[in-house]
């Protein structure tokens, strides 16, 4: 499949202002990390289409504020 560049243009620009890389170290005895790539987002229809051409899921959280 390929990805029109105005789309790659706008998940690049959309990760920009709302994504997060992180490396985490799982096993310090052999220097074993876990690469996550996450993007909060408070409509769904944006990490829908994201989802659409890359792989991964939606996870959905709640948050309350007192």
């Amino acid at each position: 499949m390929e990805i029109p560049d105005a789309d790659l243009g706008w998940i690049a620009g959309f990760f920009d202002g709302e994504g997060c890389i992180s490396l985490t170290l799982t096993s310090p005895k052999t220097l074993t990390f876990r690469l996550g790539i996450s993007i909060s987002q408070v409509r769904l229809e944006p990490l829908q289409f994201i989802s659409s051409v890359f792989p991964g899921s939606i996870l959905s959280r709640t948050f309350f504020h007192s």
